[in-house]
């Protein structure tokens, strides 16, 4: 069952970001063929309707790590305690459980069609 809950509004709902295997950077150049630009879209991932929706990820790889780093980027203090995929209406979902500082348990909805099942 989805928990409702408020997130930090995103200062832009589709920001283009790099991965690297550091974290997440902000993309500093037009260069073709530097980092795979990673978009993320969508809502606040309070819910499957809500889903940050990751887009252009080349691989399941880059797309769960894109998750991880947007997680560390707006909620630094929260700690994944599971990882769960959800297939609903054609659209496939990772939602993780993150437990907060204070011990309460969140969601974040993750849209990873545009990735699953890339290797």
């Amino acid at each position: 069952m989805a928990h409702s809950f408020l997130l930090a509004i995103l200062l832009s709902v589709s920001c283009v970001w790099t991965v690297s295997a550091c974290g997440v950077e902000k993309e500093s150049s037009g260069k073709e063929g530097a980092k795979a630009k990673i978009t993320f879209k969508g809502g606040d991932g309070s819910s499957r309707e809500k889903a940050i929706v990751i887009l252009g990820a080349k691989n399941e790889t880059r797309g769960v790590a894109a998750e991880y780093a947007w997680l560390k980027k707006h909620h630094s203090k929260w700690k994944v305690a599971q990882q769960s995929l959800i297939m609903k209406k054609g659209k496939k979902y990772d939602v993780l459980t993150c437990v907060l500082p204070d011990g309460q348990k969140k969601e974040v909805w993750f849209d990873i069609s545009d990735f699953f099942g890339k290797f």
